[in-house]
């Protein structure tokens, strides 16, 4: 019977679908590697390429060609890539559409692209389709055409899926969500609403955001929730019980597997990184003392205004710590300058190291690291928790709000900032005592102990008796 059930495994093999974002593709990959290492079981991971997302990506070399990885052939785990079309291609698209919209209708024409590749002869036959869940349109289509179970694959927090359904359910009015945004500066600290099953009390200022595609994003959120919960198998997600488990309580209608902390460094040949990493800082952090660095990285995406870069500065400065900081071409908006400026770098007198982007893992699991000033992206929020590393929290968009709210109210592993309600901005006074608050002082040393032990909640994860490692078994199972 044994041999029985593990031929059958051995026919599984899944297409694997990314949104084509850093935060998307990585934990993709993760969970990828996580299902290959079960007998048998053979991934297909489809690269979304197109120059619209405006990524310094490496090129679809030896480390992304079509094909099987070779260094990674016990695992079986092969890479090819279909391309979006620009949306300035389509026909079809609202006058004034914003970036977001356009993306996601350029996204929503790749549904022929996929089907050719199942249509491709495959060793083993594609037997499932893993998609993330912000591709539902043009990823379930297909799968119903082929009669394909699909696991969606969501790269959020329990809690803001929880608050999507809220929102289809009706329990929340979409119209109530759009109009407190609209007045969010007004009444940011007011509650929006209570005593929703497996949520905190939720602010104003905690919704999700996207300045002028707020519409858009919660109305395609719950277009999306709808398609999914009717229609895919289950839903995978990178959370886990230690950090959300009154949300994962609550039955959404359609089976949740928590499957994270999703958080190993992915190195060689499973490398996802759409930007070059510079191992160099590693060498940097091992000549610095334990605990005495502050990382600071604000994603991907996540701009950040010439004022506000010019207080950090001084704020950093003027703390006295160590910063590793990680410094995109496109980081400062309306700046004069692409890279970080010379003369101002040499102020620190060695205490700082500037690069454009790093290996993020690695850094966060250093010992010399200390902290991490962070724009509260889910991906970087599992990694610090895993790495027992407390956070600062500078939110810029989207769940990166109710992500804040987690860390410093709900798990206490963070500190937040007070803006100067003048200009807007957080101050360098405000910047130098929240640092020198969490490395210097018996508050920080709390926020440090409170995260070492979410660190061991996490190692315990993929343990045999872990949460993960048992809804990985049962993912497999639902697919037979």
């Amino acid at each position: 019977m044994a041999s029985e059930a593990a031929a059958r495994r051995r026919r599984h093999h899944a297409l694997a679908v990314p949104l084509p974002g850093q935060g998307h593709v990585n934990p993709l990959m993760r969970f990828c590697k996580k299902l290959a290492e079960q007998e048998g079981f053979t991934i297909t991971f489809v690269h979304i390429t197109g120059a619209y997302f405006n990524f310094q990506r490496q090129e679809l070399d030896g480390k992304q060609k079509d094909g099987e990885d070779e260094g990674v052939m016990r695992l079986d785990i092969r890479r090819t890539h279909v391309d979006m079309p620009d949306p300035s291609e389509l026909g079809s698209l609202d006058v004034g559409a914003g970036p977001i919209q356009c993306g996601f209708a350029a996204l929503g024409s790749i549904s022929p692209q996929i089907e050719q590749l199942l249509l491709q002869p495959h060793d083993p036959p594609i037997t499932c389709l893993i998609s993330d869940v912000f591709l539902t349109g043009p990823t379930q289509s297909v799968a119903d055409k082929f009669n394909l179970p699909r696991i969606a694959f969501y790269t959020c927090s329990q809690s803001l899926l929880l608050l999507a359904n809220y929102i289809r359910e009706g329990v929340m009015s979409l119209e109530d969500v759009l109009k407190a945004l609209e007045a969010r500066e007004r009444l940011k600290d007011n509650i929006f609403k209570e005593g929703l099953p497996g949520l905190p009390t939720i602010k104003v200022c905690d919704l999700m955001e996207h300045f002028q595609e707020n519409r858009f994003l919660y109305t395609n959120g719950f277009q999306v929730m709808q398609e999914t919960t009717s229609k895919a198998r289950a839903i995978a997600i990178n959370t886990f019980t230690e950090i959300e488990e009154d949300a994962l309580q609550v039955d959404t209608g359609i089976p949740i597997y928590a499957i994270g902390p999703l958080v190993e460094p992915l190195e060689n040949e499973l490398n996802t990184s759409l930007l070059k990493e510079d191992e160099a800082c590693m060498v940097w952090l091992d000549s610095q003392p334990c605990s005495s660095v502050l990382f600071v990285s604000f994603g991907s995406f996540a701009p950040v205004s010439l004022p506000q870069f010019e207080e950090f500065i001084a704020g950093f400065l003027s703390s006295k710590q160590r910063i590793l900081w990680v410094f995109r071409p496109n980081l400062v908006k309306d700046a004069p300058f692409t890279t970080f400026p010379e003369e101002v770098l040499s102020k620190f007198h060695g205490r700082a190291y500037v690069t454009n982007w790093v290996p993020q893992v690695k850094v966060l699991s250093h010992p010399s690291v200390g902290g991490f000033l962070t724009h509260c992206g889910w991906n970087s929020t599992l990694e610090a928790i895993s790495h027992g590393v407390p956070m600062l929290c500078f939110p810029y968009i989207g769940d990166q709000f109710l992500n804040a709210k987690f860390i410093i109210e709900e798990w206490k592993v963070g500190l937040g900032f007070k803006e100067n309600k003048e200009s807007g901005l957080i101050g360098r006074e405000e910047i130098t005592r929240v640092i020198q608050t969490l490395l210097e002082t018996e508050e920080g040393e709390c926020l440090h102990h409170k995260a070492d032990s979410f660190r061991n909640a996490c190692a315990r994860s993929y343990l045999p008796t872990g949460g993960a490692f048992n809804n990985i078994q049962a993912i497999v199972s639902a697919l037979e």
